[in-house]
């Protein structure tokens, strides 16, 4: 894991620990460390705009939204378009994308995404695509 796109072949990695609740999933964002938490609906089979999409790895691809300007957002995610990773704190700011925050808030929710955004941006500065992989907790 660690910064890529630095030299021919090598890709940045990131993995993303998820935790399943019934009306939402919390995860940790990681590359060498941990350093970004995340929060998505609950999985409800993938479901366009009610479910967060499948554990699995995908590629991670710089783009501007519009909707939410520049930002990452993930390539080939079967039967879904259109899933990034943006700026929001609780489950209605997304249609099953992946929000981050700085810490775990009470009630559903994530704080600090706006700093968070930022953290990520200038974490992955100059990376134009990086791999992500999603798991459950304990895999």
């Amino acid at each position: 894991m660690g910064r890529g796109n630095l030299g021919k072949g090598i890709i940045w990695e990131m993995i993303l620990t998820r935790w399943y609740a019934n009306d939402c999933t919390f995860g940790v964002l990681a590359d060498v460390v941990p350093f970004l938490v995340t929060l998505e609906l609950p999985w409800k089979d993938n479901k366009e705009n009610i479910s967060c999409i499948p554990e699995g790895t995908y590629k991670g691809k710089l783009v501007n939204s519009p909707k939410h300007g520049i930002c990452y957002e993930l390539q080939d995610v079967p039967d879904r378009t259109d899933v990034q990773i943006h700026i929001g704190n609780y489950p209605k700011d997304t249609l099953g994308c992946i929000l981050v925050g700085t810490e775990f808030g009470g009630d559903k929710s994530i704080s600090n995404s706006e700093k968070a955004f930022r953290l990520l941006m200038h974490r992955l500065s100059g990376v134009k695509e990086f791999n992500l992989t999603i798991r459950r907790n304990g895999v």
